[in-house]
Order: structure tokens, then C-alpha cells, then sequence
């Protein structure tokens, strides 16, 4: 269960920086839902993972309206935490 809102699944998915836009926002990469797991790997050399809440909610727990354009192009899982790797 997400820890933010609380009702939704989450997955683990590769984890990459976030680069920096040239306006100097960050833009991350997040992966698409049906290639998240839902457990980690567990492998300690592997590549970094994060977990990710399937209902793409924000930093308060909130979601997306679906209205319009919304209900056609799903809203995309919303980055939680990175995971500690043992290395």
C-alpha cells in the first residue's frame, strides 16, 4: 500500500537521477506501470530501483482528476523513494 494516500499499490522499477532542465527544473524518469514488480530484486549489484505508487498520487497522497483528455492517457506512477541497496 502507498504510504502517501494510502490506497493505492505501489512497484518497484529502475531508478535513474533526475536530470536538469535547461529553465532549471528537474525532470525524472519513471517507468511505466506494467514493468513495475512488486517486490525488489534483492540483487545488491544490480541497478538502483525505487518504489513507485501505481495510482500516480503526489507528495500530499493526492490524485489527479480524471476529466477530458486524463481518463483517456492513464496518469503515470509518481516516483515514493529510492531503494537502499547493500553494497
Amino acid at each position: 500500500m502507498c504510504p502517501r494516500c494510502m490506497c493505492c499499490t505501489v512497484g518497484v522499477g529502475s531508478y535513474g537521477a533526475p536530470a536538469e532542465l535547461p529553465s532549471g527544473g528537474l525532470i525524472r524518469f519513471v517507468p511505466d506501470a506494467s514493468s513495475l514488480r512488486p517486490e525488489p530484486s534483492g540483487d545488491p549489484s544490480g541497478e538502483p530501483e525505487a518504489w513507485y505508487c501505481i495510482g500516480g498520487c503526489n507528495e500530499k497522497g493526492e490524485h489527479w482528476k480524471e476529466r477530458g483528455r486524463q481518463k483517456r492517457y492513464p496518469v503515470p506512477p509518481s516516483f515514493i523513494g529510492r531503494l537502499k541497496n547493500a553494497r
